[in-house]
C-alpha cells in the first residue's frame, strides 16, 4: 500500500484519482466521462488499494456535489468489507485511518451544501519551436536560452495533452543583446552549460505548473530569432532528459550558474 497518511488522499493513488478527476472535470468533461477515464485503473476488489481508490474517487466527486449513485454505494462497499486500515502497521494508525473512513461513510450519506466550482484546468501550451533563441535579462545582463525541441506525447485525453519543452543555455553572458546573425555566425564555437552537477547533461526540459507562472516568464523572455534547422540538436539527445527547470525557479538558478547578482 502506498500510503503515507491516514487521510482519504494521502496516497498517491488517492491523489492520481483527486487530481485526474479535478484536470478532467476543468476541461469540460460530463460526470460520466470522466467516471469512465478513472474507472479505467479500478483495482479489483481484494487488492489492498481498492479502499484507497473508492474512497478517494467517492470525496472527490462529493466535494463536486457529483457523487453518483453508483459510486457511492461501490465506496461504501469496499469500506465496509475491504477496509485498508488494518494494513497500517502502527495501531494508532489504524485507529486514525478507520475514523477517516467511518466519517466518510457518513459524510457520502450527506448533499453537499457547497461543491467546489469547475475550474479550468492548466494546460500548458508554448509558442515557442525548436531552434528559437530567447534571451532572459539577468542583473543587467543577458543569457541565451536555445529551445533545442519542443513535444506533446499523445494522451487519452487530448485536452490534457501537454507541451514538453527542451532548452540547453549558451555558456555566455553578455552585456549587450547579441543578434541572431551573431550566434549563427559563432554558433559552431559556442558551447552550452553544464546543467546537472551529477553527469554532463546540457539539456533539461522546461515545465510550468501554471498560467501566472508561464506568463511571468514568457513576458521577460526576448525572442531574438530561430536558429535554421540544421543548428537544431539531434532528438537522442533530448528523449533521454530526465533533470528539468521549473519555470518559477529558472531565473534563480541560472544566476547561481553564472555567479549573477
Amino acid at each position: 500500500m502506498s500510503a503515507v497518511s491516514t487521510k482519504i488522499f494521502g496516497s498517491d493513488l488517492a491523489l492520481d484519482v483527486k487530481t485526474d478527476f479535478a484536470a478532467l472535470y476543468g476541461v469540460g468533461k460530463s460526470v460520466d466521462e470522466i467516471n469512465a477515464y478513472i474507472l479505467g485503473y479500478c483495482p479489483e476488489d481484494d487488492d489492498e488499494e481498492a479502499c484507497i481508490y473508492w474512497s478517494a474517487l467517492a470525496l472527490i466527486a462529493w466535494e463536486y456535489g457529483v457523487l453518483t449513485e453508483q459510486i457511492k454505494n461501490k465506496a461504501q462497499y469496499i469500506i465496509e468489507n475491504h477496509s485498508d486500515a488494518p494494513l497500517f502497521l502502527q495501531k494508532k494508525d489504524e485507529t486514525a485511518r478507520e475514523n477517516e473512513l467511518r466519517k466518510l461513510l457518513h459524510l457520502l450519506n450527506t448533499e453537499n451544501p457547497n461543491p467546489r466550482k469547475r475550474k479550468k484546468s492548466f494546460v500548458y501550451r508554448t509558442l515557442w519551436k525548436a531552434g528559437d533563441v530567447l534571451a532572459l535579462p539577468l542583473y543587467g545582463k543577458y543569457v541565451y536560452l536555445h529551445i533545442c525541441a519542443v513535444d506533446r506525447p499523445a494522451g487519452k485525453i487530448k485536452e490534457l495533452e501537454e507541451d514538453r519543452v527542451f532548452v540547453q543555455v549558451f555558456d555566455a553572458v553578455t552585456d549587450d543583446l547579441l543578434s541572431v546573425q551573431v550566434l549563427k555566425e559563432n554558433f559552431f564555437e559556442m558551447q552550452y552549460k553544464t546543467l546537472d552537477r551529477y553527469c554532463e547533461c546540457t539539456t533539461k526540459l522546461l515545465w510550468c505548473n501554471g498560467y501566472r507562472e508561464q506568463t511571468a516568464l514568457e513576458k521577460k523572455v526576448i525572442f531574438i530569432g530561430n536558429l535554421p534547422a540544421e543548428y537544431e540538436i539531434p532528438k537522442s539527445v533530448y528523449t533521454s532528459v530526465y533533470a528539468d527547470f521549473q519555470f518559477s525557479r529558472l531565473e534563480n538558478t541560472l544566476c547561481e550558474m553564472f555567479s549573477l547578482s
